[in-house]
């Protein structure tokens, strides 16, 4: 199953993350790999699949209305009510099983215009 959101709000945009093992089992066996999914932005796979504003400009592609995280937040309806939602009780958040994707169907990019933060700009 893809995990997709528990939400943190930071520097006042709301971001979709993940955590994919119990912060105190980290703690404990002081594992430095990757333990949560950041998502910043998304591409829908088609306009159906996300609200657009009733303002939609045509000249504007879909995913404009998902390439950010806040914009991303915006457009699956999610706020900070959801924060702590426990993906595997809860029915607030619809997670469906897919097969697994291939590597090459993942972007992965630097983060833009943070050259200004040294070692940290790949942090998160």
């Amino acid at each position: 199953m893809t995990e997709l959101s528990k939400l943190k709000l930071w520097k006042l945009k709301l971001m979709m993350e993940t955590l994919t093992e119990p912060a105190m089992l980290i703690k404990k066996i002081g594992q430095r790999d990757p333990q949560a999914v950041l998502i910043r932005a998304v591409e829908p796979l088609d306009h159906h699949t996300i609200s657009v504003p009733s303002q939609h400009d045509p000249k504007k592609k879909f995913h404009y209305y998902t390439n950010g995280p806040g914009k991303l937040c915006r457009a699956l309806n999610i706020d900070i009510s959801l924060n702590h939602t426990d993906l595997t009780t809860s029915n607030l958040i619809y997670l469906e099983d897919q097969p697994e994707i291939s590597p090459d169907q993942v972007i992965i990019t630097k983060r833009i215009n943070i050259d200004y933060a040294g070692d940290d700009k790949d942090r998160l």
